[in-house]
């Protein structure tokens, strides 16, 4: 089920164990291909592409980047805000549910955007000191 709408369904602190696997990322955050019926490999292609636009080109000389776009660095700092938010109303809800005391396991989040393209829709493991 969708752990970010349990109130109606389960009450505070009943459960013993909060769990989820995998918490999966919203496909298209800020609904860029909003009405086109797109998949998940187009998804990925812009990501892809919005992500290597942001960051620009290497210096061949020490290798930092620059360049980036603008629009594309900001367009990828908001949809990474998005799926920061969806995760922590995932973990909000999981705490919410579990008894005080008592265990809440997330057995695996995505990296964050851009930092792995293979895995682009997470969350960095320093956040959740400050996401809930």
């Amino acid at each position: 089920g969708d752990s970010t709408n349990l109130r109606r369904w389960v009450p505070d602190d009943s459960m013993d164990l909060a769990y989820t696997g995998f918490i999966d990322p919203l496909l298209d955050p800020l609904n860029l291909l909003a009405g086109s019926g797109a998949t998940i490999h187009q998804v990925e292609s812009m990501m892809e592409h919005l992500c290597a636009s942001a960051k620009g080109v290497p210096n061949e000389t020490t290798g930092e980047y620059r360049g980036g776009d603008p629009l594309h660095q900001r367009l990828t700092e908001l949809m990474q805000e998005k799926q920061e938010d969806w995760h922590s109303q995932w973990v909000v809800e999981l705490i919410r549910i579990a008894k005080p005391g008592k265990y809440i396991i997330i057995e695996d989040v995505g990296w964050p955007g851009c930092s792995d393209m293979a895995d682009w829709a997470g969350v960095d493991t320093e956040r959740w000191h400050t996401a809930v």
